[in-house]
Order: structure tokens, then C-alpha cells, then sequence
């Protein structure tokens, strides 16, 4: 497998006719030079039971090409090395609509948990873990879920590891 900088473990790129009903399940990935999974193309997609560990780059979902809906994250594992070069474990940017984050935990080094952007709407995040640490081992002082502008965000029982700034949000109702 390519082990560069921008390797990604499992891939949904851009397309003109988006993917339906897709199952990932029980997979575990280690790109430890780039991106564990990285959705750029569609609808009805179930990620479940899955280990994403080890990233470097973060994990992106990008609905700004084709316009993502009915996402489901479910009981996966998010992790980062040590000194990764990310910023977002997982960045949700551009257009996701009714989508959700349920039973998810996400161990964050130097970097914020989950971030969903403006084009972001309907989306539920239900019994996550968060964690976010500093590689030296000390809490992150920045928030482990970054909501900017995003709308109709619900959440309920989650759990938050972290010094400071829970959760951020920006012009979001």
C-alpha cells in the first residue's frame, strides 16, 4: 500500500454518480503518513465497528464537490500518532446533511476531536468519548468539538476528557 503523505486507507472520491448504500465495516487502518478515510462522494454510507488509528493527516469528509448525505459513523475508533502533523481528527466541510456520529471514540493528540463546518445540518452526535490530549501528555486547551456555523446540531451523551473548551461554537443555532 503507498505509505506517502497523502496515502489514504479507504477512499470515496468525486464523482459524478455518488455511491448508495454503502457498508464499511470491521476494518482496521493504519496510514501513518496520511489519511485514514477521506469522503468526498455519497448518500446512505454506514462506517461501523471500524479502527482508524495511527493517522498523521486527519480524516476528511467533504461534501464540497458532491453534496453528502445520510452519513453514519457507528462504534468506530479514532486515534492519531504521536506528533501528527493534523489539526481536525476529522474534518466535516462543505455540504453533509442528516447525518450521524453515534458510539464513536476519538483520541485526539494536538488536534481538535470533530469538526463540522457551515455547510453542516441535521446532524446528530449521540454517546461519543472525546478525548484530547497533547503529545507531551498534558490536556489540550483547545475544544475537542469545533461546530462553526453549522445548523440543527443535535447531541446527547457524550463524554468529554479535556481541560478546556468542550465544545466550540460559532454563529450555530
Amino acid at each position: 500500500r503507498d505509505m506517502s503523505e497523502n496515502a489514504v486507507g479507504i477512499y470515496l472520491g468525486k464523482s459524478t454518480q455518488q455511491p448508495e448504500g454503502m457498508r464499511i465495516l470491521n476494518n482496521t487502518v493504519f496510514s501513518t503518513a496520511g489519511y485514514d478515510i477521506k469522503i468526498e462522494s455519497g448518500l446512505a454510507i454506514y462506517i461501523a465497528n471500524n479502527v482508524f488509528d495511527q493517522c498523521d493527516k486527519g480524516n476528511i469528509v467533504d461534501g464540497s464537490t458532491n453534496p453528502l448525505g445520510n452519513i453514519n459513523f457507528i462504534n468506530n475508533w479514532f486515534g492519531s500518532k504521536s506528533g501528527a502533523s493534523m489539526s481536525t481528527m476529522l474534518d466535516c466541510s462543505g455540504t453533509l446533511i442528516e447525518s450521524s456520529f453515534t458510539d464513536n471514540r476519538f483520541v485526539c493528540r494536538d488536534a481538535v476531536c470533530l469538526s463540522l463546518g457551515p455547510l453542516c445540518q441535521g446532524i446528530s452526535l449521540k454517546g461519543n468519548g472525546f478525548a484530547a490530549r497533547l503529545s507531551n501528555g498534558s490536556s489540550f486547551t483547545g475544544p475537542a468539538v469545533k461546530i462553526n456555523k453549522a445548523n440543527h446540531i443535535f447531541g446527547t451523551g457524550n463524554y468529554f476528557n479535556t481541560a478546556s473548551g468542550i465544545v466550540s461554537l460559532s454563529e450555530t443555532d
